[in-house]
């Protein structure tokens, strides 16, 4: 990634905030050392608007040919159950790619036998500048935000150069997906 640091300690660059050294290092610990960036987007929830994002894993959104793929969520305000911050089922990166399908149709959502228990869900709540780490086949959703405040992020993602996409996977073999290897 192309960047340069000024005065005030910002990187400047292409990839902008995700480009900073601290937040590879820690990117490169959980993917290996040869990192692409993959694409980066804002999530904005503002007070009493926004709606349900579903139990969801991104990899149905952008399968590859393995799973080392991370986002680093930077929560811009603070995160509280209030305004709807992420809320992740520890552990389920481990189990593989879930059934996005609804009447064998890929619709982006995790239902039936494969859906989490809202009960297990761990709501993750930080402060402002808190950097959560997703792996791409961790099981995440959030909640309308029904407060007073704004919840904003910024996520740049990362791929290893080894992960390629694969756009010939139909999203409803999600068997393929899996590595031999259990993700870290």
């Amino acid at each position: 990634m192309e960047s340069s640091e000024q005065s005030d300690g910002i990187p400047r660059g292409r990839a902008g905030g995700g480009a900073h050294p601290r937040l590879l290092d820690v990117v490169e610990q959980l993917i290996g050392p040869d990192v692409l960036f993959h694409y980066s987007k804002l999530h904005l929830k503002a007070p009493h608007v926004g709606s349900v994002v579903e139990w969801h894993q991104d990899f149905s959104y952008y399968p590859h040919t393995n799973t080392d793929l991370v986002t680093a969520l930077i929560y811009l305000d603070d995160a509280t159950t209030e305004n709807a911050c992420l809320r992740a089922m520890p552990g389920s990166h481990r189990r593989g790619l879930a059934d996005h399908c609804v009447d064998g149709h890929f619709r982006g959502k995790v239902t039936g036998p494969d859906a989490p228990d809202p009960a297990q869900a761990v709501p993750i709540e930080a402060p402002a500048g808190s950097v959560v780490f997703i792996h791409c086949l961790l099981l995440h959703y959030s909640s309308p935000n029904r407060s007073d405040r704004f919840r904003r992020a910024f996520l740049p993602a990362y791929r290893a150069a080894d992960a390629y996409p694969d756009l010939l996977r139909p999203p409803r073999e999600p068997q393929r997906a899996r590595r031999d290897a259990p993700a870290r």
